[in-house]
Parts: structure tokens; sequence; C-alpha cells
């Protein structure tokens, strides 16, 4: 028994997602959509915020899904939809190639197609006073894939400069990322932003940042040396 059908049959299937999926009319206890069917999911801010618990709409296994009722959006605001097919027996797909991205400005209207935001955005101090930045950029759900990434920086003043990249970085699909940069002054704090510039001309918009303190003192002195043996 698939975990979806599992999931929702302690409710007997009236409460949650099991309404969606017809799961009420066994309460819980049978799988009634037999020639299986396709869940929709949204998320709001970032692609892996995308709720996989939450079914909204529930559709048929191909064809055009009718979102009854609509669904509400925030202007300035991007939001990720996905759909997942689920087969005659219950089980669903867990795949990822289904997903499509909604920018809308403050107005409320939709943007220009853009990148994805970068991930995990980290900042580390390395040796002789200079900081290693590191991101992630995620493909899936893009409208438009990058041609490279800007770098921006505050130069130690607490307010990033977006009229001018410090550094850019090319594009080379789904990975990890870095920038390292010039040596700083001592006990200075430097802010850095990265943002995905499509093939369009295009930047992702984010205002994320890291920071990191440059400390050029080192490490104390070595006092002593203790030295274990095992044969």
């Amino acid at each position: 028994m698939d975990a979806i059908f599992q999931r929702f049959r302690k409710q007997e299937g009236r409460f949650g997602a099991g309404r969606h999926l017809g799961l009420g009319l066994t309460w819980g206890r049978f799988w009634v959509r037999r020639s299986g069917c396709c869940n929709f999911y949204r998320g709001c801010g970032y692609i892996d915020d995308i709720d996989y618990e939450d079914i909204r709409v529930v559709g048929p296994s191909s064809g055009k899904m009718e979102l009854i009722g609509g669904l509400d959006h925030e202007s300035n605001t991007d939001y990720f939809y996905a759909v997942r097919r689920v087969s005659g027996s219950g089980k669903q797909e867990l795949g990822t190639q289904a997903v499509v991205k909604l920018s809308l400005d403050e107005n409320g209207k939709m943007k220009g197609k853009r990148t994805n935001r970068v991930l995990g955005l980290a900042a580390h101090a390395v040796p002789g006073g200079r900081i290693k930045v590191y991101w992630w950029y995620w493909c899936m759900g893009q409208e438009v894939e990058p041609r490279s990434f800007k770098v921006y920086g505050d130069n130690g003043s607490g307010e990033i400069d977006y009229d001018e990249e410090i550094a850019e970085v090319d594009f080379a699909g789904s990975r990890l990322y870095s920038f390292l940069s010039d040596a700083g002054k001592d006990s200075t704090v430097y802010r850095f932003s990265v943002r995905a510039v499509g093939s369009n001309g295009m930047d992702d918009g984010s205002l994320a940042f890291a920071e990191m303190c440059v400390d050029l003192s080192g490490p104390d002195s070595l006092d002593e040396l203790m030295v274990d043996t095992v044969f």
C-alpha cells in the first residue's frame, strides 16, 4: 500500500487531502481512483518551499487540470507550482520535472522571465584576510537559464552596492559555486550578495546576503603538543 493512501487512512479519508483523493467515499479503506490522477502542489518564495504534504487540487492523469475556485496570489511574490502523477494503485511519483514558476511585481502583474534565486548563500573567512562566498544553483522550475552570477559587496560599509558588481561567475549548470574576495581590513565585517542573471539580461532581484568578519590576528601561539601513538 502506497504512502499517499496510507497517510490518510487513519483519518478515514475525511480530512486534508483525503477529500481531494476521494478516500472519504470508502472511509479511507480502499483506493478509488483506479484510472490514476495528478496532484497539484504550490510553494511560495523559493522552489524548495513547495509543500508536497498539501494537495491543492486533484485532476485527471492526463489532459487539462481545472483549478476550481482559483488560488489567491499576493503582489511582489514568487510562486512555484508542481504536478505529480499517481498510478491506478495509489502510488505517486516523486519527480521534480513538472514545476513552473510565477513571479508577480508590486502591481500584481507577471514579471519578465527570471532565473531561480541562488540557494544556501554563505561566507567563510580564509587565510590572508580574504573571504570565500559559496552558493548553490538549482535549475528546477526556472523560467530562463542563467548566463552568469553577479557578486555584489558593501566594502565594509554595511550597505551593498547593487549598481556595480565586484565579480561575475559563469554559469555551469546545477551545482555549488564560489567566489574568493580580495584581502579586507582587520576586524571589519563584509557583506556579499549574489544574483543569477538570465540569458535575457534580467537578474533574480534577490536581496539576501551573507556576511563575515575579517580576522588577521591569527590563532594563539602553540604552547604544548600532545601525541598519542597506537600500534
